[in-house]
Order: structure tokens, then C-alpha cells, then sequence
């Protein structure tokens, strides 16, 4: 990982609970224009990891007032991957996290957008893409967030805008862009998410919001 041409690795890597390694970018504007190529990223804080470039083969968190705004995080397929069970993902959680992000990984990657402004103007390209937990005026996934699901896509309890200029999805990839609908569901989504799902539009789940 390098921040301005300065290499940060040693500085940035920790180990979680399980002894695994990840780049750790917690605090304010911590990670600004980094470059990093690794498994996992956790971006927390305000402005954490802005206009960072990831490139990533397990997960990227960013949590946090507008973290990982005008980020670029592409997931990278390794060949460790075939063997893995769980699904590659990046979570996107607090007021305006990932804003004007764009994030890429069609074949196995699971985006998830949580609380108001979360994935606002964002471009995502992804195998499964979850939008849940806006805000009444200011919904997740808004204001010309364009989202192209390969497998699965869900718009949750206010997650997506419901107005072509503010939300548009393609499901499949490459088709026609659509206006996005909120409390729907499109696709072979796997059993955990349609759970979600089914809870957030009976009213039996309610978010905070990040």
C-alpha cells in the first residue's frame, strides 16, 4: 500500500481476532489517494480512504461519514478464490459511504449499501447488489446512483430512489437501463438475502441507519 508514493504497508497492516492480516484505515481523511492491492480493507472514520484505489480478492468495509467517497475498489478473482465458500463483498455503511465510488466485480461480489446517502452517485458493477436503509428524503442508493447486478439485486426498506434521474439499474448486465424500485427484489438471489428481504418489507426489521 502506498499513500503519495510512500509505501505504508507496515504501518497500515493489523490482525483481527481470527489472526488474519488487514490494511487497517481508521480516522479521519486516513488513506486519502492510497493505492493498495490486498485481501481486505477496513476504512472507518470520517472521509476515511478518499479517493483511494483498491484492489481487493476478500472484503472492503467502509464505515463512516462519507467513507470511501470518490474511492475506486475493484475485486480481483485469485485463484484461492475457487475454493472459498463465502462471497467476496464490499460493505458500504453510514450517512453518504461510498459516495461517487465506483466499485467493480461482476462475477463474485456482494455490494451492500446501508443508511441515508449510502451509494449516492455511485457506479457499481456486481454479482449482488443490496441498497437498504436510506432515509425518507434521502434514500441508499440516490441521486443518479447507476447499479448493474449480474445475479441479484435489492432494493430494501428505503434503499433506492425511485426516479430514473436519481436511481437506474441494468439486471441483466447490458440491459436497458431501468428506474429503480424500492422494496423490490430481481434475480436468483441466495437464501440469506431474500431472509433479509422478506424481514425489512413485513416491517419486522428496522435499520440505524450506519
Amino acid at each position: 500500500a502506498t499513500i503519495d508514493g510512500v509505501d505504508v504497508t507496515d504501518e497500515l497492516l493489523a490482525i483481527d481476532e481470527n489472526g488474519d492480516p488487514y490494511l487497517n484505515c481508521a480516522g479521519t481523511y486516513r488513506c486519502k489517494n492510497a493505492i493498495m492491492s490486498c485481501n481486505r480493507v477496513h476504512c472507518e472514520g470520517n472521509e476515511a480512504c478518499q479517493s483511494a484505489s483498491f484492489e481487493f480478492t476478500n472484503s472492503v468495509t467502509c464505515r463512516g461519514l462519507h467513507s470511501c467517497h470518490w474511492a475506486n475498489v475493484t475485486h480481483i478473482i485469485s485463484p484461492q478464490d475457487v475454493e472459498r465458500d463465502d462471497q467476496a463483498n464490499v460493505l458500504c455503511a453510514g450517512e453518504g459511504a461510498c459516495d461517487v465510488t465506483t466499485i467493480y466485480g461482476p462475477d463474485d461480489l456482494h455490494v451492500k449499501c446501508i443508511g441515508t446517502k449510502a451509494c449516492r452517485q455511485a457506479y457499481i458493477t456486481a454479482d449482488t447488489i443490496y441498497c437498504t436503509q436510506g432515509g425518507a428524503r434521502y434514500q441508499a442508493c440516490s441521486k443518479f446512483a447507476s447499479l448493474h447486478a449480474s445475479t441479484c439485486l435489492v432494493c430494501g426498506h428505503q434503499g433506492c430512489a425511485d426516479h430514473i434521474n436519481q436511481c437506474r439499474y441494468q439486471f441483466p448486465i447490458g440491459e436497458e437501463y431501468k428506474p429503480c424500485k424500492p422494496e423490490t427484489m430481481f434475480g436468483d438471489c441466495d437464501a440469506t438475502v431474500r431472509d433479509a428481504f422478506e424481514l425489512e418489507v413485513s416491517g419486522e426489521e428496522q435499520g440505524t441507519g450506519g
